[in-house]
């Protein structure tokens, strides 16, 4: 009886937050603490990355040796799996600066295991990553090239000299 009244103040006095349920069994990650933000408050103040974001502090830096490196030791059995929260944290170990105040979690999202939603399949996320990384670069390239600027001013003045014949009509 003791121990029941005891385990009852106990409950009493844990105070839940309102949450995202998603992240807040993320943020307990594979550490398994789910009051990782009393260590670090800044956690829910961080706001998701886009896939611009991500690609251009990728371009910026390359580490993605160092993040794969990372991977490796975390997943020894090379599954393909880890945690929502490793991924976010290898990351921001990698771009420390550029990933001040932000995470991956929304990007990581469509990656996550069926059966574990905290679970990533990290060579889902690679392939994505690679795909979206090799689009900016070409499209860097495109608009690096001067040939193309020529090419839409003739573009535009030809769209331009058409419409003013089209007014005419």
């Amino acid at each position: 009886m003791e121990k029941d009244r005891r385990t009852s103040d106990v409950i009493e006095n844990v105070k839940i937050e309102e949450a995202n349920e998603e992240l807040k069994m993320d943020l307990a990650g594979y550490v398994g603490d789910f009051n990782r933000h009393r260590f670090d408050p800044s956690i829910k103040k961080r706001v998701g990355l886009t896939e611009e974001e991500l690609v251009s502090i990728i371009l910026e830096e390359d580490r993605l040796k160092e993040v794969t490196l990372a991977i490796r030791d975390i997943d020894p059995d090379r599954n393909g799996f880890v945690t929502q929260q490793e991924l976010d944290d290898i990351f921001r170990e990698n771009y420390r600066e550029k990933m001040e105040g932000k995470h991956l979690f929304d990007l990581i999202k469509d990656f996550r295991s069926i059966t574990n939603k905290i679970l990533v399949d990290y060579g889902k996320f690679k392939k994505w990553l690679y795909s979206s990384l090799k689009k900016a670069k070409r499209q860097k390239k495109l608009d690096a090239d001067p040939r193309r600027a020529l090419i839409q001013s003739i573009l535009s003045k030809t769209m331009s000299e058409r419409d003013e014949a089209f007014d005419e009509v």
